[in-house]
């Protein structure tokens, strides 16, 4: 199969050969790479293997070492060429990492987060737990809105700026620079269509709102039947304060409920949010689209002496400590995933930057992570009780292999009557409770880690096959099209 390497240079064939040879070259005939390099000395790509422990099988059955490749000479033609190699063999840096090398090039980003703000907070710790994985970014840090100015940017630009990470939202004067500027750009923010048409070199990531509101439905299903529910809305034009809403509406007429609708604005007197509050049917059930929001109507039921949660239950989105564990009561609140945002904002830009190529998936979402429950949405009735500490066993053990016999077993009562709170107060029974549970552990698998399939399902003790049919018939498209989808995988 020496055809497999005929354009590859010395030092890479004498790893090559040095290492699993059979094994490899069955790789590299599957791959059909072909990188044509430059004759020139300074061109050559120097490369080391170092084999890892861990292998996986092809789908033929025969089993390769993961590669890790450390390029000593780190020139734009060879960060194109690991790039290739990554995507034909690793599928989006799956199988192939590049190690932290000596001699790199050192990326010069700009990067505009609100550190005012648990979103801004979270995702920059998400931006520090990518670069500590070795990568190597010379990072400017701008903690504010007043910080992102044209000025700013135009004198990065000026002095070589390889990217930027903008978690700010910015205004259509910095949107227009940084198309004219065509520097490689992830705005953690949603997109602007017209900025995703004309300006190629960008990508978004951003929460899936609509995951955020329906982590509020099953929050306040699963804790029993409230007479009424609502949603209290911020005063403001952007996009997630809707979705949210209409999320959380449809999600609750789904279940047979309707919701009132509240518009909060700063300027609204807090005797008028009390009044609101207290017209509603108790005991309800209430949603702010935010940390902030959620606040205020603590402090109104607190004003029209309502208690909380027997007469009103509180839920926030987005946890921030700052607010959630220090109101009286503590409040709940739906847990985004602005970390995890962070570092995949950090991944887009930096595949972007080495290879010079925008991902194929522009618009990348993360749904909830759960909900953070304390005392403001503590409120149960005895089926809701029961309900809880079976969805809770059930997280807990999802990936063991329970059945509804467990589940039966462990909260001591009869099948028909664990079945009949289930449906009762979420709507479903205890094994579609199970399902849609496993297949949530399935997803984050699929998106967080490179495990295969069959080692997934082991995990979940399930078949792979019959997990594969699972996946494909609740989820409408297979768990190698998911991942793929999930990752944003460059074109």
């Amino acid at each position: 199969m020496a055809h497999c390497y005929r354009h590859l240079p010395v030092a890479a064939l004498k790893a090559l050969h040095a290492s699993k040879r059979g094994t490899l070259e069955v790789l590299l005939e599957r791959s059909r790479y072909r990188v044509r390099l430059l004759r020139r000395q300074e061109a050559q790509l120097e490369l080391l293997l170092v084999v890892d422990e861990v292998t996986r099988p092809l789908p033929n059955g025969i089993c390769y070492p993961r590669i890790f490749f450390h390029n000593a000479y780190y020139t734009k033609l060879n960060r194109i060429i690991l790039a290739r190699f990554s995507h034909h063999l690793g599928n989006d840096y799956g199988i192939i990492r590049t190690m932290k090398p000596s001699h790199r090039k050192t990326f010069s980003v700009m990067a505009a987060f609100d550190l005012s703000s648990e979103a801004g907070r979270r995702k920059i710790s998400g931006l520090y737990r990518f670069l500590s994985e070795g990568h190597d970014w010379n990072l400017t840090l701008l903690r504010s809105a007043e910080d992102l100015t044209t000025e700013r940017i135009e004198q990065a630009a000026r002095h070589g700026v390889d990217g930027f990470l903008i978690a700010i939202p910015s205004n259509d004067e910095i949107r227009t620079l940084h198309r004219r500027l065509e520097v490689p750009t992830v705005f953690t923010d949603y997109p602007d269509k017209a900025l995703e048409q004309n300006f190629a070199r960008c990508a978004f990531v951003f929460d899936d709102d609509s995951s955020l509101g329906s982590a509020a439905v099953r929050h306040f299903i699963t804790q029993g039947k409230y007479k009424s529910y609502a949603y209290a809305e911020a005063d403001n034009i952007r996009p997630w304060n809707q979705i949210r809403g209409e999320s959380f509406i449809s999600g609750m007429a789904a279940h047979g409920m309707k919701v009132d609708v509240f518009k909060h604005t700063d300027t609204r007197p807090a005797d008028e949010i009390a009044a609101w509050l207290s017209s509603l049917p108790h005991p309800s059930g209430v949603l702010a689209s935010f940390d902030d929001v959620a606040r205020v109507l603590l402090e109104a039921c607190r004003m029209a002496r309502l208690k909380v949660p027997d007469d009103v239950a509180v839920l926030g989105i987005g946890n921030d400590p700052l607010i959630c564990e220090h109101t009286v009561p503590q409040l709940s609140s739906v847990v985004p995933r602005f970390e995890d945002e962070g570092y995949r904002a950090a991944r887009e830009l930096q595949a972007m930057m080495i290879s010079g190529r925008t991902p194929q998936r522009r618009e990348i979402t993360f749904g909830a992570q759960g909900v953070e429950e304390r005392k403001s949405t503590a409120r149960t009735q005895q089926g809701g009780a029961l309900v809880q500490r079976g969805l809770a066993f059930i997280a807990k053990n999802v990936l063991s292999g329970i059945t509804v016999s467990d589940v039966v077993q462990h909260l001591n009562i009869s099948w028909r009557l664990a079945d009949l709170r289930f449906k009762e107060v979420t709507g479903a029974t205890i094994q579609s409770a199970i399902v849609d549970a496993r297949l949530e552990r399935v997803k984050k698998l699929l998106t967080d880690s490179d495990m295969r399939v069959s080692d997934i399902a082991q995990r979940c003790g399930c078949d792979p096959g019959v997990l594969r049919n699972l996946f494909r018939r609740h989820c409408g498209i297979s768990m190698r099209d998911f991942r793929a989808s999930a990752r944003g995988t460059m074109a």
